[in-house]
């Protein structure tokens, strides 16, 4: 390999190094919200852009200003792909926010939360109080949501 070639090879990867650079830094730039990337994909199922992110070592247990984590951004949309690609990564089932929210509550929240309830008590979640004491039952009948209110009353 002569001079030339070797100083090209090296600004070629140089140039590939700061590629890299840029992506992981817009990987970890957060909005005013404290949102990243992954976890707006994650809020609004943006299933190419999460796998992406993932398979770039984008930061899965990353939250938000208030604690929020992808696992109940995407239950909350009622995105279960997602949450079984969050919980297949290794992230707490029973993680919580600063009012200590779980993935529970946040899909208690969700017009049709049924298939995302029972796919996370399959994986452990427990049924727990946030910090005033509402269990994620308590979140469905404060949102009239029936079908949650009928999935813990049938179980």
């Amino acid at each position: 390999m002569g001079h030339s070639d070797f100083v090209k090879e090296s600004l070629d990867y140089l140039e590939m190094l700061k590629n890299m650079s840029i992506q992981i830094r817009a990987m970890e730039h957060r909005d005013i919200s404290g949102m990243t990337c992954l976890l707006i994909a994650a809020e609004q199922e943006h299933t190419m852009l999460f796998e992406h992110l993932l398979a770039y070592k984008a930061d899965f247990t990353a939250k938000d200003s208030i604690g929020r984590n992808a696992l109940m951004l995407s239950v909350g949309g009622g995105h279960r792909d997602i949450a079984k690609k969050i919980l297949d990564k290794g992230l707490d089932v029973n993680a919580t926010d600063v009012n200590q929210n779980t993935a529970l509550h946040y899909a208690c929240k969700h017009p049709d939360p049924v298939s995302c309830l029972d796919f996370l008590l399959e994986h452990g979640a427990k049924l727990q109080q946030n910090d005033i004491e509402e269990t994620p039952l308590d979140v469905a009948l404060m949102n009239q949501n029936e079908r949650a209110i009928q999935f813990f009353y049938l179980r």
